[in-house]
């Protein structure tokens, strides 16, 4: 699956909101808007360093991990983080670590209410920390 600027920008506004340019991914670190796939651009912080924005949108439970690859090409399945947490998550499944924390990916029983198919994310205590855990808008099923 490409995904192109238009496709993260979709999803991002879905996500976050169009108005808003620097958020938390799920897992606690600042993406900005205009860095999408930019791995290599830091800005400056109010703290006076500077750091990576850079995001990438995430294949939740990795496309590897389906029988046919393109299965994992949901919306629901896509989640905008952090570049280095996309690639320290890399291909693990069903388990992961994040700087040290550990993660559970699942199917999504909110997407499955929506008559939707997708999947989520768990902290080690159990809460739903991806977006579909906070937001309420869903995609069609399939990237079309």
């Amino acid at each position: 699956m490409d995904i192109d600027i238009e496709l993260a920008m979709k999803i991002w506004n879905d996500v976050f909101g169009a108005d808003k340019t620097m958020v938390l991914d799920c897992f606690g670190t600042y993406i900005c808007k205009a860095d999408y796939g930019n791995h290599e651009k830091k800005r400056q912080a109010p703290d006076g360093k500077s750091y990576y924005y850079g995001w990438d949108l995430d294949h939740i439970r990795p496309r590897s991990s389906f029988p046919q690859p393109e299965a994992g090409d949901l919306f629901n399945n896509l989640e905008p983080i952090h570049w280095l947490n996309n690639q320290e998550k890399s291909d693990q499944y069903p388990h992961f670590k994040i700087d040290g924390k550990s993660y559970q990916i699942v199917k999504c029983g909110i997407c499955a209410q929506e008559g939707e198919e997708g999947y989520g994310v768990l902290d080690s205590n159990g809460n739903r920390i991806d977006w579909k855990g906070v937001s309420k808008r869903f995609y069609s099923t399939k990237n079309n």
